[in-house]
C-alpha cells in the first residue's frame, strides 16, 4: 500500500478508538444519571403519598369575651 493511505488509516483508527472510548465514558455518564432520576422518582412518589394526621383529643375551646 501506498505510504500516505497507511497514514490515512492509521490517523483515522485512532480517532475511532479515541471516539469509541468518549462514547462509552458518555455512556456511563447517562446511566448513572438516569439510575439516580429513577432513585429520586421514586423518592417523589412517596412525598405524594397523603398521611393521616392525627386529631388533637382535647381540641381547645375558647370561652369568648367577659
Amino acid at each position: 500500500m501506498n505510504e500516505e493511505v497507511n497514514a490515512v488509516l492509521q490517523v483515522y483508527q485512532n480517532r475511532v478508538s479515541t471516539l469509541l472510548a468518549q462514547n462509552i465514558a458518555l455512556e456511563a455518564k447517562l446511566t448513572v444519571a438516569n439510575n439516580t432520576v429513577a432513585k429520586l422518582q421514586e423518592e417523589v412518589k412517596g412525598l405524594d403519598k397523603p398521611t393521616s394526621v392525627p386529631q388533637d383529643p382535647d381540641p381547645v375551646v375558647d370561652g369568648g369575651e367577659v
